[in-house]
């Protein structure tokens, strides 16, 4: 399992890639950059282990591109590694952290898959916001200035992106994508099997949520009765979770 944490004092982030050897790739940041999170990480080594072929990826919400330059790095995938966001500045990081870790890729800025107009690719790994905008705002996982755009919900980017990915998948394409239970659950997944052949989970975590939004049952108390989030109490503390899915249209072939 790779792991990933942001240098103290640094605009870096160190991705590990063998806890024995300390074998490690780093990431340029800059402030006011979402910086990866769990989420990220259990993103990159199940898509890692889910992957057997090494077709055309795209990296969507890519940040500073992490996710889609350490599979490259790793042979997860064919090369170039394509690469999008909606922020300029999170691209122009990830542009040159794949020219500093001399991974072939094409890196574009622009909403969803506005920058990919025409194209097809064998696997798309999603990683844009799926947390509600609320809770988003009151995290620290969004720096200030940084938005967020999920709805009250957390589910509107998601269930775009679902809608909008099949055009963007070679036939038995495959879509890698998670979903948080501080989103709202049911309407993602009610899209997910609507416009795709095969769902499949692939991985679940629990995490504590922070102390920081623990305390804002303000925040919390009302989306919870709309259900458009699921804690549970345990352990004396709040938890949330990801599950991730993969997805794949018709003729799902080896790249899966």
């Amino acid at each position: 399992m790779t792991t990933g944490q942001q240098i103290r004092g640094e605009r870096e982030y160190r991705h590990v890639l063998n806890k024995a050897t300390g074998e490690a790739l780093t990431f340029r940041l800059s402030e006011g950059i979402f910086v990866p999170t769990h989420t990220s990480q259990l993103l990159i080594d199940v898509t890692l282990t889910a992957l057997t072929g090494r077709g055309m990826l795209l990296d969507l919400g890519c940040g500073i591109g992490v996710c889609g330059l350490v599979l490259g790095k790793l042979g997860a995938c064919g090369l170039p590694v394509h690469l999008s966001d909606v922020s300029a500045v999170a691209t122009d990081l990830a542009r040159e952290n794949a020219e500093r870790l001399d991974v072939p890729a094409v890196v574009r800025c622009g909403d969803l898959f506005a920058p990919w107009a025409g194209e097809q690719f064998d696997v798309i790994v999603d990683d844009v916001s799926g947390v509600c905008e609320e809770i988003a705002c009151a995290s620290s996982w969004f720096p200030e200035g940084v938005g967020c755009a999920s709805g009250r919900d957390g589910a509107e980017l998601v269930v775009r992106m679902l809608e909008q990915a099949p055009a963007h998948l070679k036939s038995g394409g495959t879509l890698i994508f998670p979903v948080l239970s501080l989103s709202n659950e049911v309407r993602i997944l009610e899209t997910a099997h609507r416009v795709f052949a095969d769902l499949t989970l692939l991985a679940e975590r629990t995490w504590f949520l922070p102390e920081e939004l623990a305390q804002r049952t303000d925040i919390l108390d009302p989306l919870q009765a709309a259900g458009f989030i699921q804690l549970e109490y345990k352990f004396g503390a709040w938890l949330w979770r990801t599950r991730l899915y993969r997805a794949t249209t018709a003729d799902s072939r080896t790249h899966e």
